[in-house]
């Protein structure tokens, strides 16, 4: 830990990542309200929403390895979180259950790219030094601010809304990638600046 609080990149990136991961956690914990109680969907419907998201994760780990080879994790992460978050508006501006089961494509394959990016941009943005321990700080820290997010969407559906909650963990992941790009686009040279 004392690495990311003595190394003011690190701990910046660290908070994104964070902060991202909260978002992943209230809109997860959200998923299953938002589709039977907004969307009327059953047991079939919802089923059939997750394999299709699994689809388009596939889809988004075939993609990776051709536009990691153009796009360097720094640009290509925040832009897969803000799509993220985008496609999770258009659900709850949609609200209708095949539309947004289509829209699981394109919601797996971001969260996906994303993934793939933010654990590249750790790997080739460090030093070798650095890399075990920020991957051990990495993993507890989003750990914990999933769980975060994922009580905060359980213990907030309820009395505020499952669309309300579900928009701000949206928004949430567009903000978090838009401060991001402007924070990553600094790197001229792939590596982060200690």
């Amino acid at each position: 830990m004392r690495l990311a609080t003595r190394k003011p990149a690190i701990r910046n990136l660290l908070l994104m990542f964070g902060l991202d991961s909260m978002a992943s956690g209230m809109a997860s914990v959200l998923l299953v309200p938002f589709a039977n109680g907004v969307l009327g969907a059953n047991a079939l419907q919802y089923g059939s929403m997750l394999s299709v998201r699994a689809v388009g994760g596939l889809l988004g780990g075939l993609t990776a390895g051709s536009l990691g080879r153009r796009l360097p994790g720094r640009r290509l992460w925040p832009v897969a979180n803000a799509a993220v978050g985008v496609v999770l508006l258009a659900q709850l501006a949609i609200r209708a259950i095949q539309p947004v089961t289509v829209l699981m494509v394109p919601s797996g394959l971001f969260a996906n790219l994303g993934t793939v990016s933010g654990r590249t941009l750790l790997m080739t943005g460090f030093p070798d030094r650095h890399r075990g321990r920020l991957f051990g700080v990495w993993e507890s820290f989003t750990g914990i601010l999933l769980v975060i997010g994922m009580a905060i969407g359980s213990f907030l559906g309820n009395p505020i809304g499952v669309v309300p909650v579900y928009a701000v963990a949206a928004m949430l992941s567009i903000v978090t990638a838009v401060i991001a790009g402007r924070v990553l686009a600094r790197s001229t040279t792939g590596r982060i600046q200690e």
